[in-house]
């Protein structure tokens, strides 16, 4: 069965409660999760997620995008090591608030989002202390 009939079959199967689209209530399937990954895999030059979605009755290109990025299995999660945070500071002082720069400066491990939250969570911890525990808010410098 080629590329083009797994995709048919798969539009016309029913879904499983995996993951819910909350913005249409749809879910996703594990052979839509497979479908997906192997979609972009064949697809790696040249991403198109318009055309993907098409391929997925009622998900947007948006919505494949997430998706795919959540299921990307290259992508790093957890403890963020010390050269991780060295190099996120680094890079923040070079290209400021440009995520996916820096994630593509990072070696693409760790996605845009991540790297913004994680700058964020640090700076934020930063400035606590600078602040002896109030407040970010607190006018005391």
């Amino acid at each position: 069965m080629n590329f083009i009939n797994k995709l048919m079959d798969i539009r016309n199967e029913e879904t499983t409660p995996q993951k819910i689209n909350k913005k249409n209530k749809q879910f996703w399937t594990k052979k839509q999760d497979s479908l997906l990954i192997a979609f972009v895999e064949n697809n790696k030059l040249n991403i198109n997620w318009k055309e993907i979605a098409e391929n997925f009755s009622n998900m947007t290109h948006k919505q494949c995008y997430y998706r795919y990025r959540n299921l990307n299995p290259l992508l790093k999660r957890g403890h963020w090591s010390e050269e991780e945070e060295q190099k996120l500071k680094e890079l923040f002082g070079l290209h400021g608030g440009k995520w996916a720069l820096i994630s593509k400066k990072m070696g693409g491990k760790r996605s845009g989002k991540q790297i913004r939250h994680h700058y964020k969570n640090i700076s934020d911890k930063i400035i606590k202390i600078f602040n002896g525990g109030r407040c970010k808010n607190s006018k005391t410098l």
